[in-house]
């Protein structure tokens, strides 16, 4: 047997053509709900926002009434933190916004057993994931730890 035998085709990855504008949108909407203000409804809000961000690229391959489920699944779990802000309600949150991305992505297991699998490699790649970009850098773009508030001045 050989191994262009065994080889699949490559699979074909298609994109929201307007991922950047939700990214960017996402990006505002924390810097103004988030950053100087009290946790409470502006968590609950900038969470609905983050399910809609992932929702709105699948548009196309999930029925309206399961991304309206999914959204009410993720109005349920988020309501904890309207009340106060707790790190239960936020672990409750992440769990709903991760469920609706394994979803949208057709990423969930078909039975219960494999749930906690996919969900402990789902939040475990994030951080790997995140700590693999930042080395992708150079150091003269990363933020000189000795002087606060330095920047570089130009990154191109």
């Amino acid at each position: 047997m050989d191994t262009t035998d065994s080889l699949t085709a490559p699979m074909l990855i298609r994109r929201y053509p307007g991922r950047i504008a939700v990214l960017l949108g996402l990006v505002a909407l924390a810097d103004f709900l988030i950053f100087g203000q009290e946790p409470g409804i502006n968590l609950f809000l900038f969470a609905l926002a983050v399910c809609a961000g992932i929702l709105l690229p699948a548009t196309k391959e999930l029925s309206p009434s399961k991304a309206a489920l999914l959204l009410g699944l993720s109005l349920l779990a988020s309501a904890p933190l309207l009340e106060t802000p707790s790190a239960m309600g936020f672990a409750l949150c992440l769990t709903a916004l991760m469920s609706v991305a394994l979803v949208s992505g057709k990423l969930m297991p078909r039975s219960l057993t494999g749930l906690p699998l996919a969900f402990s490699r789902f939040a475990l790649v994030i951080p790997l994931r995140l700590a693999e970009d930042v080395g992708k850098y150079p150091p003269c773009y990363r933020r000189n730890v000795e002087e606060p508030g330095s920047y570089p001045v130009s990154i191109f």
